[in-house]
């Protein structure tokens, strides 16, 4: 196993020395590496120099989005005869995306048939960076029982994963990437991919299996969006799980699934896995999940409850500075991304599911806004800290008095032993009416360290070129804060002639982000002022009318209450969220309580029916802004 600071000597990427340094003391290794790095032709390289001397080597194939070997969207396992691979097996995933299926993936290759007297090499997804990419190679690690893994580098880029990688029982040999080695354009790898799938269904023919008696498994789009289907990937799976063929799904109607693939005995199918993969305009890949989700046996009103593909109905463009997104569904956690234009960097408004956040993107991260403590605004603080293990930015946390201590508390609660240096560093500053207090905390070294206290402000939290990001408190039984991120107006550049106007001033995007507020008048006198002629206001409305009075006993917004400050407010369009659990199976009504109140409420594709549940008169009402 690796040292904890893992300083031991750097191998160069030459295969005959990785060869001789592991084997015959290794007969299982995984090769890691990001994107470019020339781990895939390390792994070729080690394969000939072992068949040179006579010892038989198979490989595994666990990337698949760009497959050295086999199947577009299949793990495979292959044996090295002369300078090719010759394919024994596949099992299909249906996704190009490794790390967003990774349990599935893991399960995968667990049952590819292996020869127990071959050598066996892994290639693993290039990826090396965060949760999701340490989590998915130290499964792989356990799952072949691997002894070692070779992890490619051009820096220190996978200095994250190391440590997971030596407790999963791997002895890491770091190995310095060949200044040669250079990555292909995510245009060629699609080209690539997209020949491979094509060489593989050369041929093929047209078959037709009834859905009655069929499993379907993955995440297929619902029966009813029957446009969703045609293009994806399909693993036609025989009854002892075994994958029988891969195929392309030409769309499903009257219980039929039609589906283009090679031979294969179709009364031998007992399920069918469709995720991602797709082929649009010919180009094989990932496509977006479906507004519906759901399975294929779902209704359609239980499939559109869960409303996956929300970023159509959140992602709102805020001027030239930034592009804000609500991440997940109305019904998930908040969490708000804002990522600024023309620059690799991420702001947060609450940390609350993380799941549909890419781990490269904590990296990004500068700055995250935190209403208030409360574990759904908060539970990805442990993600992004674990995210930026080893990096040596610091990142600015703000929230309401005594969140400085929360942040300690939770960082407190786990064990940090292991990083040595590598800890993360925070500077966290509690936002009170008028005083700013800030700390300062680095993980897995110092307790909460106070900087300064008691300084004085007026709302701004961040001013930088181009954009600021302002807060106010209201009331949720505790302090809560309300963020606005504008724009500002470059006056400079304003055309001769001219004036400056109010927009100028205000900037010309401003998205505002409100939630868990009780209904009452100060609450809305101030949320009011705040998103004044608001481009965006993302507000929450967690109760229907019909439950005001719990609305009312948790502090929260009804509906109704969430479309008349948008109105008031004039706003130019209202995200509503955070809706309550309870309503899950009945999105469409929630929208149409909201539309009922403002007519220019972003509803999500598939739940366009709630515009004409509302008031006719009001949802044709214009808008002063209009």
């Amino acid at each position: 196993m690796v040292a904890p600071d893992h300083e031991q000597c750097w191998l160069r990427a030459d295969p005959a020395i990785v060869a001789a340094q592991l084997v015959p003391g290794h007969t299982r290794i995984v090769f890691a590496g990001d994107i470019g790095t020339g781990k895939t032709t390390l792994l070729t390289g080690v394969a000939d120099a072992l068949v040179a001397e006579r010892v038989p080597v198979e490989a595994i194939c666990a990337d698949p989005g760009q497959p050295a070997f086999g199947v577009p969207g299949c793990v495979s396992i292959a044996r090295r005869c002369g300078r090719c691979w010759h394919v024994l097996g596949m099992v299909g995933l249906g996704s190009l995306d490794a790390l967003r299926f990774r349990l599935p993936l893991v399960a995968a290759v667990r049952r590819l048939p292996r020869a127990p007297e071959c050598v066996l090499l892994v290639d693993t997804p290039g990826a090396v960076r965060g949760m999701a990419a340490a989590e998915l190679l130290a499964a792989l690690v356990a799952t072949v029982e691997a002894t070692a893994a070779v992890v490619v580098e051009r820096k220190d880029e996978a200095q994250s994963v190391l440590d997971d990688l030596a407790v999963a029982g791997a002895t890491v040999v770091r190995v310095r990437a060949a200044a040669a080695a250079r990555g292909r354009s995510s245009r060629q790898r699609r080209a690539d991919r997209t020949s491979r799938w094509e060489e593989h269904i050369a041929g093929a023919q047209v078959h037709e299996l009834p859905v009655a008696g069929l499993a379907v498994g993955g995440a297929p789009p619902p029966v009813s969006a029957a446009a969703a289907w045609s293009g994806r990937q399909a693993v036609l799976v025989g009854e002892n799980r075994e994958t029988l063929a891969m195929g392309e799904l030409l769309g499903v109607d009257s219980g039929v699934v039609r589906v283009l693939a090679p031979r294969f005995e179709v009364a031998a199918a007992r399920a069918l896995i469709v995720r991602d993969a797709i082929r649009r305009d010919g180009v094989l890949t990932t496509a977006r999940p479906h507004c519906e989700g759901g399975r294929l046996a779902a209704s359609a009103p239980a499939a559109a409850a869960r409303l996956a593909d929300w970023g159509a109905g959140s992602r709102r463009s805020a001027g030239r500075a930034f592009v804000a997104e609500l991440l997940g569904g109305p019904f998930d956690d908040p969490i708000l991304h804002l990522r600024c234009a023309r620059k690799r960097r991420s702001i947060l408004f609450d940390i609350g599911a993380t799941d549909r956040l890419p781990a490269r993107v904590a990296h990004q991260i500068t700055d995250a806004f935190v209403t208030h403590a409360h574990i759904d605004h908060i539970a990805g603080l442990l993600w992004l800290i674990r995210c930026r293990i080893g990096y040596p930015c610091c990142c600015r946390l703000f929230g309401p008095p005594g969140f400085a201590s929360h942040v300690a508390n939770l960082v407190a609660s786990v064990r940090w032993d292991r990083i040595g240096d590598a800890g993360p560093r925070f500077e966290i500053t509690e936002v009170g009416e008028e005083l700013l207090s800030c700390w300062e905390l680095v993980v897995g070294k110092q307790e909460l360290a106070l900087r300064t206290d008691g300084v004085r402000h007026e709302g701004t939290l961040l001013e930088e070129p181009g954009f600021r990001v302002r807060a106010i408190t209201l009331d949720h039984g505790i302090p809560v804060l309300a963020f606005a991120a504008e724009e500002k107006p470059d006056l400079a550049r304003r055309p001769p002639g001219r004036t400056t106007t109010d927009d100028d001033r205000a900037g010309t995007g401003r998205v505002v982000y409100a939630t868990d507020l009780a209904d009452s008048p100060s609450n809305r006198s101030r949320l009011i002022a705040f998103a004044r002629a608001a481009r965006t206001l993302y507000c929450e409305a967690a109760f229907r009318v019909a439950d005001a009075a719990l609305a009312h006993a948790t502090g929260h917004l009804t509906t109704r209450a969430c479309g008349e400050i948008a109105s008031a407010a004039n706003v130019r369009c209202l995200v509503p969220f955070h809706f309550s659990r309870r309503y899950e199976r009945i999105p469409a009504e929630i929208y149409a309580e909201v539309l009922s109140q403002f007519p220019d409420t972003a509803v999500p594709q598939g739940l366009e029916s709630a515009r004409g549940a509302c008031s006719p008169a009001r949802s044709g009402a214009a808008r002063p802004h209009d």
